[in-house]
């Protein structure tokens, strides 16, 4: 047959139907050579098969109309433009992929063409319209990434999906005028279209376009709270997939926002963007700076934070928390002790060292701060953290001591066995301040009643140095219970001590570990009232009127009967007594003092 036979053309275009694939793909050979190029009648035989049942007839007539009209012939787009509205979706999509084959590259009028397609409500003709686009527009083209992007703006979600699929299609990487288009679009009124252009912006930045990453970072500027909000839960998903440190450090950045909302997206986002099995310090190192911030908030964000981005135990993140226990500002140096616990696990050696190395600090704010991040870092009874701080019970700085004691009593349960051999060890110390810290650690760690306890606090009211005695008396009181016998018996013990200042302790320490109304103490305590050492005699007259009860006969007659002693100091400490016991309102005491008075016992 001749080219142009239309007996031949119809022939072979009737057998795009038939039911052999072999004999369709010949079909659509041979339409090339017997058709006339650009023949209407040719192209009307073939694109009306655009509209079969059949799926396997629409692509024969879909592959065979380029072969029977050029790029940009008008009657071949207008032919399969037409099917654009027929109403089964099949044939739109057929459609579509007809005009694609046939209209001129780079022609404003197919690509518009072409962009209402990403308005069909049948998802598969919008995914086809989006790669129909790169058939019918050159990369960069102008007309085509001002047509996707208006869609953008359009009121249908699937649609503004389509476009953001299509935006890929017609701009090239590191296209700002196609940045700067979705960009505009951030302004609209409408917060979908916002969404939608936001997104546009984080699918070419996750690309690797560095001005859309540097866009979209600068969405974390908005004037907006919602804006701010939208692009940092967006530039967590990004910065997840690309690892660009200057979205996680705009993310960090993102921590210092005003609203807590947009604080807690950063959160959020650091976590998917710097994930702890990342390992990346940056974002560690950019979190941790927060802790310094001069807003209560941000310090709480970061403090959030520090886990998303860093694994429990990990050495970096507990440095970088370590090193703001010693920050000039409190409120930083609480926010570093909140943050520890969160970066350490319970027990972690080397956040225990790390802490207990700033009890030695200079600086008593710091050595406080240790002290508190002690009890987050340490797990209860921790065998690791009380050998920590049980060695600077010795320390040759008082102040140091002081922050020791306190320390052990958070790393160390009451009764710790090896807290208290460290407690005993120190007790021996040769510096007088050694052991008065020692003292005061064992108030804190003895349970109450522990005899243990109570000798080793009685045995320190023989110590040659005046503090480490009050720290002992301060002690027992906190140890025994009032009334215990083993402590009672302890402490009389060395109210016959051959240092004065020993006896002196030891009837203070009496008043302090016998009830009120105790006759064994009552009678201990008022056989010093006649003790050579005025120091102790006074203190017993002091200790008499504390542990008589009011209208205690044995206390009053213990006084009573040494005010008429040989010794006028005896007789004179015995009034002070009585004197004592009436001012607490004891009408027997009120009345015997009245007796000697007028007998002139009492002058």
């Amino acid at each position: 047959a001749e080219r142009g036979d239309m007996r031949a053309v119809a022939a072979l275009a009737a057998r795009l139907e038939d039911a052999d694939g072999l004999v369709r793909r010949a079909a659509i050979d041979a339409l090339a050579h017997a058709a006339e190029l650009n023949d209407a009648q040719s192209i009307d035989l073939v694109a009306e098969r655009l509209e079969h049942s059949r799926a396997e007839v629409r692509e024969a007539a879909v592959l065979a109309l380029p072969r029977v009209a050029e790029r940009g012939h008008e009657h071949a787009v207008e032919a399969a433009v037409r099917r654009f509205h027929a109403r089964d979706a099949e044939v739109r999509h057929a459609a579509l992929r007809g005009l694609s084959r046939v209209a001129e590259k780079g022609r404003r009028h197919g690509i518009e063409l072409v962009g209402r397609c990403l308005e069909d409500g049948d998802a598969e003709v919008r995914r086809a319209g989006v790669r129909a686009l790169a058939h019918v527009a050159d990369k960069g083209d102008r007309t085509a990434i001002a047509v996707v992007c208006l869609l953008l703006e359009h009121g249908a979600e699937e649609t503004r999906r389509a476009a953001l699929r299509g935006i890929p299609q017609v701009a090239e990487r590191g296209d700002r005028g196609a940045i700067d288009e979705v960009m505009a679009r951030l302004r609209h009124p409408r917060a979908e279209v916002r969404a939608a252009a936001l997104a546009a912006v984080l699918q070419a930045a996750s690309l690797g376009d560095a001005y859309a990453m540097s866009s979209a970072i600068a969405l974390l500027r908005d004037a907006d709270g919602a804006a701010r909000e939208a692009g940092v839960r967006a530039l967590g998903q990004v910065a997840a997939a690309s690892g660009d440190e200057a979205a996680v450090d705009a993310l960090a950045g993102a921590l210092e926002d005003p609203l807590e909302a947009v604080r807690a997206a950063a959160v959020e986002a650091l976590g998917r963007a710097a994930p702890p099995g990342k390992g990346l310090q940056h974002a560690v190192a950019a979190v941790a700076q927060r802790l310094e911030h001069w807003s209560e908030d941000v310090r709480a964000a970061a403090t959030r934070a520090l886990p998303r981005v860093a694994a429990r135990g990990d050495a970096f993140a507990i440095g970088e928390v370590c090193l703001r226990l010693e920050h000039g500002t409190e409120a930083v140096r609480l926010a570093a002790v909140r943050a520890l616990p969160r970066v350490a696990a319970p027990g972690d050696a080397a956040a225990v060292e790390a802490v207990a190395s700033r009890l030695e600090h200079p600086e008593a704010e710091v050595r406080r701060a240790a002290i508190k991040a002690l009890g987050r870092a340490a797990a209860p009874g921790d065998g690791h953290a009380i050998d920590a701080v049980g060695r600077r019970l010795e320390h040759r700085d008082g102040r140091v001591r002081q922050a020791a004691v306190r320390g052990l009593a958070r790393v160390a349960e009451r009764g710790d066995g090896r807290a208290m051999e460290l407690v005993a060890a120190a007790l021996q110390h040769p510096e007088g301040g050694a052991r008065e810290a020692a003292v005061e650690a064992l108030a804190r760690l003895s349970r109450v009643g522990d005899k243990g306890g109570i000798e080793l606090a009685s045995a320190r009211l023989e110590d040659g140095d005046p503090f480490v005695r009050r720290a002992a008396l301060r002690s027992l009181a906190e140890v025994a219970q009032k009334g215990d016998a083993c402590a009672i018996s302890a402490v009389s013990l060395r109210l016959e001590h051959r240092d004065g200042c020993v006896r002196q302790a030891a009837v203070r320490g009496l008043t302090q570990v016998a009830p009120r109304g105790s006759e064994r103490a009552i009678e201990a305590v008022s056989l010093r009232l006649e003790h050579r050492d005025g120091n102790v005699r006074r203190a017993a007259a002091r200790g008499l009127a504390r542990l008589a009860e009011p209208g205690s006969g044995h206390a009053v007659r213990a006084a009573i009967r040494r005010l008429s002693h040989e010794d006028s100091e005896v007789r004179e400490d015995a009034k002070a007594a009585l004197r004592r016991m009436a001012g607490q309102g004891d009408e027997r005491a009120m009345v015997s003092l009245a007796r000697a008075w007028s007998t002139g016992m009492v002058r």
